[in-house]
């Protein structure tokens, strides 16, 4: 568990759990309470929401041939991505002041949709990872993975290696009730 102490007690104290590499770390939407008596046991954790909040972050990937525009693809995945998010980034944002007020001393950074590609000699690997909560989780997911399908299906249309990538008819959005109409 990698994370960042947020508060010391005289029972306990409180560390925020940080996911990610390098620069691109962010909070998991956890805490975890570690007791001072046993800090050192491998037991002595207990995982639970930061105060106020109910994110968790969730990750898909798509595999597209090595041959394919490194730039566009990139560009398409940002495009769907800022497409699929508009309806949640108010509320994330909110979330990210709330949490940044409540926690005093910890930057938190957005709560927004990253997209990394890793290029191999055998594909380029695209990562896809965006912040959901539990009341809209399955909204969401299938939200980005409706907006990425219709990326990978724009022309010229990007060749996913490995399996079958089901043709996605654009239909609109209905924010009300999260799905496309019919």
């Amino acid at each position: 568990m990698n994370g960042e102490v947020i508060e010391i007690g005289l029972i306990r104290f409180h560390v925020m759990e940080l996911i990610g590499v390098g620069s691109d770390v962010q909070p998991s939407g956890r805490v975890v309470a570690f007791s001072n008596a046993i800090v050192f046991q491998p037991t002595a954790a207990l995982f639970r929401q930061i105060p106020g909040t109910d994110f968790l972050w969730h990750e898909t990937s798509v595999t597209l041939a090595p041959d394919s525009d490194y730039i566009e693809v990139e560009r398409r995945m940002q495009a769907a991505l800022s497409a699929a998010f508009i309806d949640y980034r108010q509320g994330f944002e909110d979330l990210r002041r709330k949490m940044e007020t409540n926690l005093l001393l910890v930057s938190v950074g957005p709560l927004e949709p990253k997209v990394r590609l890793v290029l191999t000699s055998a594909a380029l690997q695209v990562f896809i990872r965006y912040p959901v909560n539990a009341k809209n989780a399955i909204a969401i997911d299938d939200r980005i993975n409706s907006e990425l399908l219709h990326a990978v299906e724009l022309e010229p249309k990007l060749k996913v290696v490995g399996v079958e990538v089901p043709t996605v008819r654009r239909q609109p959005y209905d924010p009300a009730t999260g799905v496309r109409g019919v």
